[in-house]
């Protein structure tokens, strides 16, 4: 990638500067997140009726059972790929991709309101240690909700987004 022609500083130590034409928009202003919530029951056996209930290890493929809930209004249903954010434990922080299902209570999913799809995995991403650093708890571990919603993203045009994005993907398959 070249090198844009004019920066501009963000005053932000571990953001440095970034090219001129580029925004710095807190999180709250760019993406909608929800929680997961706790069904009342789980199921080791689908009903036909049941959705996976989504859970880390499922998601990382190292569950050795999968368990299942019925689809009730206030449990939250994602779709494969949409992103998800560890809330709560000892990777909170963490950002995933997700499978069909229920989104576990440990968890929350994102929707941008101004970021590309693609490119908001890889800026997830580059957040995830700071995240990680500024968790908050005593015994378990989860996202201080206010300092994610005050996180400063710096965000290029619609046109560099899928630049980036298709750039960092060449870049990650080589």
């Amino acid at each position: 990638m070249k090198k844009y022609p004019k920066y501009k500083p963000t005053n932000i130590e571990w953001i440095g500067e970034i090219p001129k034409d580029w925004l710095l928009i807190r999180f709250r202003f760019l993406i909608n997140y929800q929680k997961g919530k706790n069904p009342k029951e789980l199921f080791l056996i689908n009903n036909g009726n049941n959705q996976i209930y989504l859970t880390m290890d499922f998601l990382r493929n190292r569950e050795n059972r999968t368990y299942y809930a019925e689809s009730k209004n206030d449990l939250i249903i994602v779709n494969d790929d949409e992103y998800l954010l560890l809330w709560d434990g000892a990777n909170a922080g963490e950002f995933i991709k997700a499978k069909n299902g229920i989104l576990s209570s440990t968890m929350a999913v994102l929707k941008s309101k101004k970021i590309k799809s693609h490119f908001n995995w890889y800026l997830y991403k580059t957040y995830e240690i700071i995240l990680k650093d500024f968790t908050i708890g005593m015994g378990i571990p989860h996202v201080n909700s206010e300092f994610l919603k005050n996180l400063l993203f710096p965000i290029p045009s619609e046109n560099e987004q899928i630049q980036i994005a298709k750039y960092l993907d060449k870049k990650q398959h080589k």
